[in-house]
């Protein structure tokens, strides 16, 4: 983060590792949480975009040092950690688990239901956990 007078700007930056020098640096906005990559895409989730001030997940290209696009939350929902699964970007905050259709992935394998397997303990017996999907409907068996 970079101070400007009174306004905060945060940058994601690309460094090299052998001499610690800057190759590119671009405006993003406030991060809330780990990002993923897929090919030279980053996925990163922000708490609020430099223009819009609503929640969003950028996608920036490292290679070109660029923001190819920034998705934002319908429902205005912070997006958390991401990772893929299954065609889906997957977002977990401390409180809610979410699941967002992976473009790229839906326009090769086309729309439609499908089930995604997933073993563990839900949620350790913590606060409750809310569970979404913007594709359709949830349903948690026990085995």
């Amino acid at each position: 983060m970079r101070k400007a007078g009174t306004r905060v700007r945060v940058a994601v930056q690309l460094i090299k590792t052998d001499d610690g020098k800057q190759i590119w640096s671009q405006e993003t906005g406030t991060p809330s949480g780990q990002g993923v990559a897929s090919d030279n895409i980053y996925y990163l989730p922000l708490k609020e975009t430099t223009r819009s001030k609503e929640p969003a997940i950028c996608l920036i290209d490292v290679e070109k040092g660029q923001v190819n696009a920034q998705t934002k939350s319908r429902k205005k929902e912070v997006p958390g950690n991401l990772l893929f699964f299954d065609g889906a970007v997957i977002s977990q905050t401390p409180t809610e688990v979410v699941a967002y259709p992976q473009l790229k992935v839906k326009m090769e394998e086309g729309w439609g239901p499908r089930e995604i397997f997933a073993n563990g303990a839900i949620n350790g017996g913590g606060a409750i956990l809310k569970l979404n999907t913007s594709t359709g409907s949830i349903q948690i068996k026990r085995k």
